[in-house]
């Protein structure tokens, strides 16, 4: 009982809640960028939130199905089909033995994630199956590498499982993108200048993106302060180094740095950020922490314990 890969692409990889409990050993946590789409796919397939989910960005993705089993697709719209029918996401579907699925480069958004109901087997190091290739860690092999054809990922305990996500749920990938931060870490020693290049200034996505960090392109902030000691990043933290340009650290962040932070991108934003493509515009809000944590507990009041 498996999902046997037919194509893949490097870009295609196993990732699960994270790999907790080792940032201290310089270790990333790894984990999915999309944080809502993953935890929505868990949430309609009725999977525990941290059940492992295949990471497809940019689409390119062919497997086939060799046990019945309820599956679900969330996040970018890869015009997927199933056994040669339209296959929609954010619902879940029931395949058959032989059905093979295909994702195509999607419409709008850049992440697609895949998962069954009952999960994939796949052996967990340090905690997790999260897939770090900088750290060559996690994975379908454990040593880190994306996933690709011939490889097959094992069904835990499949079963049919049928739900959806409320339409009023399901996030626009082409609306522009408000990213809201809270001002923090080193944002008293930017000038008043700088802030308010960030709130007012238009800015984009560059192409210079990956799993590590999204760089924004625009205005350069003025007056950067200088870099200072090295102190751990979060998740979501806006770094900005002396080009001026802020980059915004994702999942496979280092985990410590000195470069001075303005702050940190809410964490339903940030998944809607690596969602964005290159050229897409770009707004910032600064907002007060009782809001950020406000939405945050309510987060995870839906959904249960969220990372």
């Amino acid at each position: 009982m498996s999902l046997r890969i037919h194509h893949a692409s490097p870009l295609h990889t196993l990732q699960d809640w994270g790999r907790f409990g080792y940032q201290s050993l310089g270790v990333t946590t790894a984990g999915p960028l999309d944080l809502l789409a993953f935890c929505w796919l868990q949430h309609i397939l009725g999977d525990p939130k941290q059940t492992a989910a295949i990471e497809i960005i940019r689409g390119g993705f062919v497997a086939e199905f060799t046990q019945a089993v309820s599956f679900a697709l969330t996040g970018a719209d890869c015009r997927a089909d199933l056994a040669g029918r339209p296959c929609p996401n954010w619902i879940t579907q029931n395949a058959k033995p032989g059905d093979l699925l295909r994702l195509n480069s999607p419409s709008h958004g850049q992440i697609t994630y895949l998962s069954i109901a009952g999960g994939f087997d796949v052996k967990r190091r340090f905690g997790s199956v999260a897939t770090s290739r900088r750290d060559q860690l996690g994975g379908l092999d454990g040593d880190g590498s994306p996933l690709k054809a011939g490889d097959e990922l094992p069904f835990r305990n499949p079963h049919q499982h049928l739900s959806g996500v409320p339409r009023r749920f399901i996030p626009n990938y082409q609306e522009t993108l408000t990213l809201r931060f809270m001002p923090c870490y080193q944002a008293e020693a930017f000038s008043q200048e700088g802030l308010h290049c960030l709130l007012h200034e238009a800015y984009q996505v560059s192409h210079d993106i990956s799993r590590m960090g999204y760089r924004l392109q625009g205005p350069p902030l003025p007056d950067v302060p200088p870099a200072g000691l090295s102190e751990p990043i979060a998740f979501g933290s806006i770094q900005v180094p002396p080009d001026g340009q802020p980059i915004v650290l994702l999942r496979d962040r280092q985990s410590l740095g000195g470069y001075p932070k303005i702050g940190i991108v809410m964490r339903e934003d940030i998944g809607a950020l690596c969602q964005r493509r290159p050229g897409d515009p770009i707004r910032w809000q600064a907002i007060h922490r009782q809001i950020c944590l406000d939405r945050f507990l309510q987060l995870r009041g839906y959904f249960g314990v969220i990372v």
